[in-house]
């Protein structure tokens, strides 16, 4: 199966992994932090502008593959603290209908930066 790499001018580029990357009718998201175009954290401390942040990330991505959250079937969620919790599961359901994705939680010790609080990374299908 062919892939295709998904790449948008609304988050910074990575060099060493894809944003996103479709296999066919599926769409797999790279984990998204609260990080804006240019790399820098938004939101430090500040539980619902790091979970608006991703959300937008995620949101970028999507758009850029033709997709939509109605597409999302699976979501993993890493979260550093339980303050966000709240602020995540509103934007959950804000964004989400009938039927909703799977999704797992996992609250760790840590991400790559202290300073993030949550990361999410999805799958879309596209598909009929």
């Amino acid at each position: 199966m062919p892939r295709t790499t998904i790449r948008t001018p609304n988050l910074a580029p990575n060099p060493v992994y894809s944003q996103a990357t479709r296999a066919g009718d599926f769409v797999y998201i790279s984990g998204q932090v609260s990080a804006d175009a240019a790399g820098e954290l938004v939101g430090e401390g500040d539980p619902q502008a790091q979970v608006q942040q991703v959300f937008s990330n995620l949101t970028h991505c999507l758009d850029q593959a033709a997709a939509t959250f109605a597409d999302v079937i699976d979501l993993v969620v890493y979260i550093t603290d339980e303050s966000v919790i709240e602020p995540g599961m509103e934007a959950f359901v804000t964004r989400f209908a009938e039927p909703r994705p799977s999704a797992t939680l996992i609250k760790v010790s840590g991400l790559f930066d202290p300073r993030y609080l949550i990361e999410v990374k999805a799958t879309a299908y596209t598909g009929e």
